[in-house]
């Protein structure tokens, strides 16, 4: 079956993804045109082939996910900056005798001592 998707709407990953996700149980060839995404696909053996509209509605799933990934990239960015910036390891303390307490002596004992 061949189908043909519109390059202004569609993104090129969102079509390589939409595909992808196909490959299990056909064979997808994708070429394009000046306006167009030439999408081939053959269903293996003793399997159902895909409809355009099941293809679309994945090219229209995977283009929304796109979207909200663009969206959502700064934010990101900043909840993983914040999170490695409270992760940072305190060497304000460098008097080892004060530095560990009673109960950080059980924390550095072997598991396997304790519990055989």
């Amino acid at each position: 079956m061949r189908y043909f998707f519109s390059k202004e709407i569609y993104s090129k990953n969102a079509m390589l993804r939409a595909a992808y996700k196909y490959t299990n149980d056909h064979y997808v060839h994708l070429s394009v045109n000046d306006e167009s995404y030439i999408v081939d696909i053959v269903a293996k053996s003793n399997k159902i082939a895909i409809s355009a509209e099941e293809f679309q509605n994945e090219i229209l799933a995977q283009t929304v996910r796109e979207n909200v990934f663009m969206e959502t990239k700064e934010l990101r960015t900043l909840i993983m900056a914040r999170a490695f910036a409270t992760s940072v390891i305190d060497d304000s303390c460098n008097d080892e005798e004060n530095y560990y307490t009673e109960n950080d002596e059980n924390i550095l004992k072997d598991w396997f001592e304790q519990n055989e």
